[in-house]
């Protein structure tokens, strides 16, 4: 193919980079490009994806994402031809990805062109992984990468989960299957560095283990970067899922496989100690720990669709409710206006909130090329994240983001109203409850409150925030009723200037001031307590002293 509409387009097949480039943004990684397999050369010819826009802008099914990328189910064709694949979508690519990716000798490329030239190196092993479609770059700075999907496959923590019980043997041809197949990975000179169950997939006909998600891949450099990716596994994988001996059994395989009898420097006791170091690391993680506890019942729902052109997003009910056209409110600002409850088609009552939301500065200049997120999404990325952890939540039907101009943003939000909810806060005033019930209700609200803030999540008021579901002929069930006080915790630098923009938004409205705010301020700064309250003193800034102190002086 020649260069066309502004970007550059090449054929290849199995080479680690496009030949023939002779743009320097190009070259790097940088400019807009696309890549296509040779064996999808006329497929793709045929359906009139011949330019980054029209991957970009196929129909498509969110399946996961993040706030810079998202994961989707796209169909290629139509008929007995057609082929099912996966858009990994990046809305923006930062300069600090970028320099990460040359760092470990990618170019100034992104995660798509990185992950691209990783399998294409990998087509020269016996390491299972997915066949790559297409890559490219826009204009926009959007990049993507389209992959083949992998039919009667069943990744490794479903696996465990249904098991087979009436085989024997089965769970030690499943660790062998799994030991064989990390020592490929690395005996062809490769570290996976996610290497998470739902990252590894297997044929259960073939037994053919194969590994998604090259995108962090980089060479192998020491025996740490084994015992890491082998730590990741080990980590995400719950107890109950896999017995110590079957995962002594992989690893005896694996080291079986890796190093020859009379070549191995390193013992089984020896290795299961460096990655169990290793693991009790990676277990204070986040994203670890929701790996860990995630339930595979709740993330097989978690599905998105773009309709509307790309302004509303329809979770899986939703689609269901509304699988052939959209109701007029959803496309139009005005017929949004007055509506405050909807009546779905199956007859229940949904709540919509709408609202007209206006860009800042900081988000219209500095961060302009990338994607706005409005409030109501954030909400919906805190819904899935919770609906991972197995916690109940109001189920949200549809998102919609449309683009009014000069920055502003109609939004609305319609979620599944809860008739048997009461707020925690009415149902302690409520007379009609016994001791023993209120003792329980308590003590599973503190357990959730717990929970949240073991995954990184805080409630501004969790009396408001929580609430109890009565069913009749059962017990009552604390749940999150509020999605809006959920919020995530700061971390490190962050919690700091959180507390210091608090601090500054309440001197400026003139209001009183506690000493935990002082105590924390204080801790921020490095300074004492005396040091700030007369600070603050000297700025005319009024305090309220805690009755405790008062009584004392």
């Amino acid at each position: 193919m020649t260069p066309n509409a502004g970007f550059t387009a090449e054929i290849v097949a199995g080479s680690g980079k496009p030949p023939g480039w002779t743009r320097l943004g190009a070259r790097l990684g940088m400019g807009p490009f696309l890549v296509i397999n040779e064996r999808y050369r006329e497929l793709l010819a045929s359906l009139g994806l011949t330019t980054p826009s029209a991957f970009l802008a196929l129909p498509e099914e969110i399946v996961s994402g993040h706030p810079d990328r998202q994961v989707s189910r796209v169909l290629l064709g139509s008929g007995a031809s057609s082929i099912r694949a996966y858009l990994k979508r990046e809305h923006h690519v930062p300069w600090q990805q970028r320099v990460v990716n040359a760092w470990d000798g990618f170019g100034l490329a992104s995660k798509s062109w990185r992950e691209t030239q990783v399998l294409c190196q990998l087509g020269k092993t016996s390491v299972g992984h997915p066949d790559w479609i297409a890559c490219g770059a826009d204009e926009q700075g959007r990049a993507f990468l389209l992959l083949a999907a992998l039919s009667a496959t069943v990744d490794l923590r479903q696996l465990l989960e249904q098991g087979h019980p009436e085989s024997p043997s089965w769970d030690r041809k499943l660790s062998r299957q799994i030991g064989v197949a990390l020592a490929q990975l690395h005996q062809a000179g490769f570290v996976h560095r996610d290497l998470y169950p739902h990252h590894v997939l297997l044929d259960p006909a073939t037994g053919k283990v194969i590994l998604l998600d090259w995108q962090r891949a980089v060479r192998l450099a020491n025996q740490t970067d084994r015992w890491r990716d082998l730590a990741s596994l080990h980590a995400t994988l719950p107890t109950e899922l896999a017995s110590v001996r079957q995962r002594f059994a992989c690893l005896r395989v694996y080291l079986r496989a890796s190093f020859p009898q009379d070549k191995r420097r390193v013992s089984l006791r020896e290795a299961a100690r460096s990655i169990h170091r290793i693991a009790l690391t990676l277990k204070r993680r986040r994203h670890i720990q929701a790996k860990r506890n995630a339930t595979r019942a709740t993330t097989l729902d978690q599905r998105l669709w773009v309709v509307a052109a790309g302004t509303v997003w329809l979770t899986h009910r939703a689609r269901q409710l509304w699988p052939a056209t959209l109701p007029a409110w959803m496309t139009t600002a005005q017929a949004r206006a007055a509506l405050e409850r909807v009546p779905l088609p199956n007859g229940d009552q949904a709540r919509l909130e709408s609202a007209s939301r206006q860009q800042s500065w900081w988000e219209r200049c500095v961060r302009s090329r990338q994607p706005w997120t409005s409030p109501e999404r954030r909400l919906l990325a805190i819904h899935f994240r919770l609906q991972r952890l197995g916690i109940v939540t109001p189920e949200i039907l549809a998102v919609g983001e449309i683009p009014v101009g000069e920055g502003r943003w109609s939004t609305f939000l319609l979620w599944r109203e809860w008739s048997t909810v009461t707020p925690l806060s009415c149902w302690l005033k409520a007379l009609n409850h016994s001791a023993t019930e209120r003792t329980a209700v308590l003590k599973e609200a503190e357990a959730l409150v717990e929970r949240l803030s073991l995954h990184g999540f805080t409630l501004s008021n969790p009396l408001e925030a929580l609430g109890v579901e009565s069913k009749p002929g059962s017990l009552s069930a604390v749940v999150v009723r509020d999605l809006a006080q959920v919020q995530r915790r700061a971390r490190g630098w962050g919690r700091g200037i959180r507390w210091v923009q608090s601090l500054l938004s309440r001197i400026h409205q003139q209001k009183y001031f506690r000493r935990p705010n002082a105590l924390a301020l204080g801790s921020v700064l490095g300074r004492s307590e005396a040091k700030v309250v007369a600070e603050m003193h000297s700025a005319g800034v009024p305090m309220q002293r805690s009755p405790s102190r008062v009584a004392t002086s």
